[in-house]
Parts: C-alpha cells; sequence; structure tokens
C-alpha cells in the first residue's frame, strides 16, 4: 500500500526501494513485492523509449527481479511469459526460448499455449522483426524444434501460408515424437482446403495413429466435407483413444460434433445418446442440429 501511494504521486523510485526492502524482510508475501518491483522496472523502460540506455537498465533490472519471484514460484505461467518477452525485447531471443520450454513442459502439445509463445516474438516489434529474429536463431539452433514452429506461426500472422506450412513440415521434421506440428498443420490447410487437410492429417496418422486429437481432427474435417460414415469412424476412434488416455478430457463441442456425424450417417439412436453425453458434459452447450 505505500509503494502504490508513492506510484500515485508519480515516485517510482522511492516505491522500488521500499518494495526492495520489504522483499528483504517479509517472510509470506514476497513475491508479489518482487511482481510489484519488477512490474515497476517494465514501464519505465516501455516509456523510455527516447533514453535506450534508461529503458535496458530498466529492462534488465525487471528480468533479474521476476527471476527472483520465479525462483519461488517456478510454475508461475503469467511471470514466465513476462520473463520471455523481457527477453525478447532485450534481444536475447535464446534465453527466451529457454523460458518458453520451460512453459511447453507444463503444457505438453498445447496448440493454443504454443501459438501464445510464437506471439511472445512479436514484443522485438513487428512480424518482420520477430521473423528476422527466429530466423538468425534457427540458423545457429537449426537442432532446435521449437524455433520452426515459432517461425511458421508468425508467417501465419502475416499472411504467408505457404512459408507457414514449409515450417510447421520443418518442425514436424525436427522432432519426430511431436504430433503438435500436424494438428497445425491440419488447420492451416482446412482453411483454404479441407482436401488437402485430409491427406495431411492421413500424413500424420502414419506416425502418431493413436493420438487423440489428429483423429478428431480428420473427423471433424470429413464432416464439413460432408463424408459422414468417415467422419464417424474417426471420432469413434477418437472416443476410443480419449476413454485409454484418461485424464485426458473431449473437448467441449466434441460429442456435439461425433453426434452430428452419427445423426447424418443414419445412426439416430447413438446421435441421441451422444447429445445426452454432450449436454451432461457442458450444460451451457446450444444443441442446434
Amino acid at each position: 500500500e505505500l509503494a502504490s501511494i508513492h506510484l500515485k504521486n508519480n515516485e517510482p523510485k522511492k516505491a522500488v526501494r521500499l518494495l526492495d526492502e520489504g522483499a528483504g524482510s517479509v517472510t509470506t508475501g514476497r513475491v508479489e513485492l518482487l511482481k510489484m518491483m519488477g512490474d515497476i522496472y517494465v514501464r519505465t523502460a516501455a516509456i523510455s523509449t527516447n533514453a535506450p540506455r534508461v529503458a535496458e537498465k530498466n529492462r534488465r533490472a525487471a528480468i533479474r527481479t521476476f527471476l527472483q519471484a520465479r525462483a519461488e514460484t517456478p510454475d508461475d505461467i503469467a511471470l514466465l511469459f513476462q520473463i520471455g518477452e523481457l527477453y525478447i525485447q532485450d534481444g536475447q531471443p535464446e534465453k527466451a526460448v529457454d523460458i518458453f520450454e520451460s512453459i511447453e513442459k507444463l503444457y505438453p502439445r498445447e496448440l493454443q499455449v504454443r501459438d501464445r509463445l510464437a506471439a511472445g516474438f512479436l514484443a522485438a516489434g513487428t512480424e518482420g522483426e520477430g521473423i528476422r529474429m527466429l530466423e538468425e536463431l534457427l540458423r545457429s539452433h537449426p537442432e532446435n524444434a521449437r524455433l520452426p514452429y515459432y517461425l511458421g506461426e508468425l508467417h501465419l500472422r502475416s499472411g504467408d501460408t505457404n512459408q507457414s506450412i514449409r515450417c510447421f513440415r520443418q518442425a514436424a521434421k525436427a522432432d519426430p515424437s511431436d504430433p503438435t506440428p500436424w494438428l497445425k498443420l491440419g488447420l492451416v490447410q482446412f482453411q483454404s482446403d479441407p482436401a488437402a487437410a485430409t491427406d495431411v492429417l492421413l500424413e500424420g496418422l502414419r506416425s502418431f495413429p493413436d493420438y487423440p486429437r489428429l483423429n478428431e481432427m480428420l473427423a471433424f474435417v470429413y464432416l464439413s466435407r460432408r463424408d459422414y460414415a468417415e467422419a464417424e469412424r474417426c471420432f469413434d476412434k477418437a472416443t476410443r483413444l480419449l476413454d485409454q488416455n484418461k485424464p485426458e478430457k473431449a473437448p467441449p463441442y466434441f460429442h456435439l460434433n461425433h453426434a452430428v456425424a452419427c445423426q447424418r450417417a443414419g445412426h439416430d439412436d447413438q446421435a441421441a445418446a451422444l447429445l445426452i453425453q454432450a449436454v451432461e458434459g457442458n450444460p451451457d452447450l446450444p444443441l442446434i442440429v
């Protein structure tokens, strides 16, 4: 509260000194003091665009402070994101990748998390600047499978679909044990060419036949192509795999899409049972079939 008063009075240095003193004195709540102190350094760096050395000094002070907080809360995802983006702003992308790797270990094979990590390279400025940074890093570390994935996501955000596909394929080749690039390839291809998405998902399934999400995505592609029998078959397989891989849960609309495929394939009883399952799992689900 005292630090907040100093900030309201436009006295950030006094606030930092007070928080630093508090972080060295308290036995509980130290992480919150460190985070507040780090946030002050970040804000000071952000408003020091006309004084690069001042910005750099405060940015590096923020990194040191947040790393102290991380030592006590190593699984704080928001904090890890912030540290990674600060490393990127500070021109230390290799350290950012190390931080992002620790996030991926907490959320393995999660597309949304990995895409968010790729977006972290926009802290360097524009998509173009982030792409140049990643390309340079990839030349130095061609064995790192995360880098082509991040690069593919930035190319996708910049509108270069062909380059993004090339990078996601490179990521799939770099780490044959990871199905995530195949999922991303399927999503990218589906936007423009569902037939191409079918081919790429079948290609991925040759390496990962028992990965539920690839089977689910292929089922959804077949559903969009009105190949209801194949969609039902893939949904059935994905359901069996999800049951085997508990506690992995089906996505909210999984049972609903499965029900639509069954109903369109002429299996009304199974569709009805799946609709009941969908509602039980998500009571707010709008059922429009």
